[in-house]
């Protein structure tokens, strides 16, 4: 009896490391792999979207595989307010692959790399691979068609094609659940006879819609009062302006002795009325013709 109670005892202590090790082990809620050839490079962009599983503890340790002589363009984690920041992480080789081991807080991880594909005339070929050394419970691949290809051939085939807003083609699937150490892979062959890259096609668009609050945008309605404020002040020094300058200009000497000669020579022609009886007299009269009292004239 004690015999078989040490056995059952020596059997559930040897179970704990297994059952401890399979809680802890890393894996994948989903990943999505999207595949741009000749974007904005003459090679392969590979972006990976990774989200480790809600009941993986928080810092989690990774090690993520890209090929050998793959070109790192970033390696981030969300920030938690949809941004992404940039990861620290060591670069190792394993094989034919290089391996990034990181540490993050963040449950969703963003890796690019550019990657070369074969040329052989108008051809060209790709291969890309997924490494599986984690499991996923959803994988999911996206492959962005570059401008002005002829034929495309994609092994499996994707079966979901779409034209996007930004007017080019995309493939897409969704390949299913992978265990550890499952791989899988995809090969892309297509034919184009320019070196155009996709990304040299794209229209500028905003991040977000222009209005009032985007910084240099202006916006008639809201700054109205401030306009009229500085067209009413124009207004207003034009006028000051252009009182002033016909103000001098009646005032000249030029202008006085002007009205003078106009007066003195009106005076001089003018007629004239007798202070004493009110008679009108003739120009040129001295006294009055009726009562003879001296006449009065101006200047």
């Amino acid at each position: 009896m004690r015999k078989l109670s040490l056995f059952v005892l020596i059997l559930f202590l040897g179970l704990i490391p297994v059952s401890a090790k399979a809680q802890t082990d890393n894996y994948f809620s989903s990943v999505n792999v999207q595949i741009w050839p000749d974007y904005d490079q003459p090679s392969v962009l590979v972006i990976y979207h990774y989200v480790l599983a809600d009941d993986i503890p928080l810092p989690a340790s990774l090690e993520l595989m890209v090929p050998l002589h793959a070109s790192i363009n970033a390696v981030a984690t969300s920030s938690g307010t949809g941004g992404l920041l940039t990861a620290d992480y060591e670069r190792k080789v394993s094989g034919e692959w290089t391996v990034l081991a990181m540490t993050t807080d963040s449950r969703n991880i963003q890796v690019e790399y550019y990657d070369n594909y074969q040329l052989d005339g108008q051809t060209r070929q790709y291969e890309y691979l997924w490494p599986g050394n984690y499991p996923v419970d959803m994988l999911a691949i996206t492959l962005q068609q570059p401008v002005n290809v002829t034929s495309i051939k994609l092994d499996p085939p994707l079966v979901d094609s779409t034209i996007a807003q930004d007017g080019l083609t995309y493939y897409s699937g969704q390949i299913g659940a992978f265990e550890a150490n499952q791989s899988y892979s995809l090969l892309i062959e297509y034919q184009k006879s320019d070196n155009t890259l996709s990304a040299s096609q794209q229209s500028v668009q905003p991040s977000a819609p222009l209005d009032g609050s985007v910084e240099g945008n202006f916006n008639l309605t809201d700054n109205l009062p401030l306009i009229l404020g500085i067209l009413g002040g124009v207004l207003v020094v034009g006028g000051v302006v252009i009182a002033l300058y016909y103000r001098n200009k009646e005032s000249s000497p030029s202008t006085s002795r002007k009205r003078k000669r106009s007066n003195t020579s009106n005076g001089a022609i003018g007629d004239a009325y007798c202070p004493q009886c009110g008679k009108r007299s003739q120009p040129g009269d001295v006294f009055c013709r009726t009562c003879g009292s001296r006449l009065r004239r101006s200047g």
